[in-house]
């Protein structure tokens, strides 16, 4: 029996984590933020065969939802503010 390349990867859509398979030892949850992992397409059951792959390289799906857009807040001083403090 020949084993593949094959990656886990996590659900979330924000998290990052990804490892290689040993088929053995395959954890139930994301050990970075608690979501449950992948270790196949959602859609056609296909492998994942590359570390943070975004489609499949089977049927061309999404294989994870669009990361959450990173917002940045902006600390704005207005000159007024500034003023009165002074």
């Amino acid at each position: 029996m020949s084993f593949h390349n094959n990656y886990l990867v996590c659900s979330n859509q924000d998290c990052r984590f990804y490892a290689k398979t040993d088929h053995y030892n395959l954890p139930a949850c994301c050990p970075e933020c608690g979501a449950a992992i992948l270790q196949e397409c959602p859609h056609c059951q296909g492998y994942l065969k590359y570390p943070r792959q975004a489609y499949c390289t089977d049927c061309k799906q999404r294989i994870k939802p669009e990361p959450t857009p990173k917002t940045t807040a902006r600390r704005s001083r207005s000159k007024d503010s500034n003023s009165e403090s002074g």
